[in-house]
């Protein structure tokens, strides 16, 4: 018992800071319940069920593995409608409205109209996942300190990744024995997911009243400092580290999604006489729990550097993870019939996830004023959905060829794509991020150490 406790204490509200045990009771209970639901519309765990159950085409697919991503498109719509509302509130609702998708979902025909309304209720309740994402970040700003921001986000994320990972298993093990089953699994698991939106919508956000003033006056209280309404343009346009910071995200944000797109639509193909939870053991269940291991390492990293830093150290799990894909379509083509080893390159994957959800979720903040916040965040997260506009579908188009889409036979000659050879593309990225990283880490320090060389010689004027 004594093991347990000292594991668990640092997870109770009464290890955070006095000011933040409120917003963080809430949100433990939260994460919680809730993520359950959301682990059911992830692209690794719905495509099973659209595959086996649905029978979608490749095209479907693809747009279902990037439903995360291009959603994320409608970011900044999210952050303008919620200008001048109450942020919580207002995120409790996209929950709400996420939770109708899988009720939806668990009524869907088995048909081809099914399928086709199958893959809009993903993207949707993904645009409202974007939603929460992109509010969220206010939400942490203002009811967590700057100095155990990381870790207390971390125990929170930690939880989600834990459910995120182990959720889906009993769900899709049900399913072996009757696949119908999924309806009212989803239902159950949608009435689940509604107490966790019930306890966050009590949040209360500290100094809320404040600035929710100084949005519905749209300007800051600050304005004579000279801080003017900044948008997406004039954000990278002035800020030229968060500009480059997002240019090497963007490369290996596309490494990364065309890889996870091609290494799911593989495991897919190659468990197919395997039982249903196979599939999304090695798509789902293996990269979040390493995620959930190892977030705590990640997040007191994090705490101690800055992002420039901290992205140099990070990439080279995508590197590795890449390369890894690679390694085991090699075996699998040859013949060996040792697919399994993918779970060695997707253990890497889920080390690359872990640091990838805090910086992702974070990492803007080193870069913004405090007051640029969601614009900052909501840069990143569109950006985010620009790539993955067109990610997946690169992906299934490299790993399959077009030879087999009618709109496209007779326009380009044949190809049958590359099929594992993706990974060296996907790994070359990777690279060329991890280089783009750390050269922004060193143009980090040097103007870091400039600073510092101003500040002395004015004390020594002054002396």
């Amino acid at each position: 018992m004594t093991v347990i406790t000292r594991m668990t204490q640092p997870m109770s509200p009464s290890a955070q800071p006095y000011m933040s045990r409120q917003s963080y009771r809430h949100e433990l209970v939260t994460v919680m319940l809730l993520p359950l639901a959301i682990s059911l519309v992830e692209g690794s765990v719905i495509t099973v069920l659209a595959k086996r159950v649905f029978d979608v085409g490749p095209f479907a697919f693809a747009t279902m593995m990037a439903a995360p991503m291009f959603a994320n498109l409608t970011s900044f719509m999210w952050a303008s409608a919620a200008k001048g509302k109450r942020k919580v509130r207002f995120i409790a609702g996209l929950q709400g409205l996420l939770l109708l998708c899988l009720v939806g979902i668990a009524f869907l025909p088995i048909s081809a109209g099914g399928a086709f309304a199958l893959v809009g209720l993903t993207v949707l309740s993904r645009c409202c996942l974007a939603g929460v994402a992109t509010l969220r970040s206010t939400v942490w700003r203002q009811n967590y300190p700057r100095r155990s921001r990381a870790r207390i986000t971390s125990k929170l994320v930690l939880i989600t990744s834990l459910v995120l990972a182990l959720g889906p298993l009993p769900v899709y093990y049900l399913l072996d024995g009757n696949p119908m089953r999924f309806r009212w699994l989803f239902v159950g698991v949608a009435v689940i997911g509604g107490l966790g939106v019930l306890s966050y919508s009590r949040i209360r956000l500290r100094t809320e009243r404040q600035l929710l003033a100084q949005e519905r006056r749209g300007r800051d209280e600050d304005d004579a400092d000279g801080l003017q309404r900044t948008g997406f343009v004039s954000v990278l346009r002035n800020d030229r580290f968060f500009r480059h910071y997002m240019t090497w995200q963007f490369c290996a944000g596309v490494g990364n999604m065309v890889g996870e797109t091609a290494i799911i639509a593989l495991i897919i193909k190659w468990t197919v006489v395997q039982p249903t939870y196979v599939p999304i053991l090695l798509n789902a269940t293996v990269p979040m729990l390493m995620a959930t291991l190892t977030l705590p390492m990640w997040a007191k990293y994090m705490d101690r550097v800055h992002i420039t830093t901290f992205r140099t150290r990070h990439a080279f799990t995508w590197i590795l993870a890449q390369f890894g894909y690679w390694v085991v379509g090699v075996m699998v083509a040859m013949g060996s019939g040792m697919w399994w080893l993918v779970v060695l390159p997707r253990i890497m994957q889920g080390l690359a996830r872990s640091g990838g959800l805090l910086a992702w979720n974070l990492g803007h903040n080193d870069f913004a004023d405090k007051r640029l916040v969601t614009t900052y965040m909501g840069i990143h997260v569109t950006l985010t959905g620009v790539r993955g506009f067109f990610a997946s579908y690169l992906a299934i188009l490299l790993l399959e060829g077009w030879n087999d889409l009618p709109w496209v036979s007779g326009l380009l000659p044949k190809f049958d794509g590359i099929h594992h050879h993706v990974f060296l593309i996907t790994t070359g990225l990777c690279i060329a991020a991890q280089a783009g990283f750390y050269s922004l880490h060193r143009m980090y320090k040097r103007q870091q150490a400039e600073a510092d060389k101003a500040e002395d010689q004015v004390f020594s004027d002054a002396v």
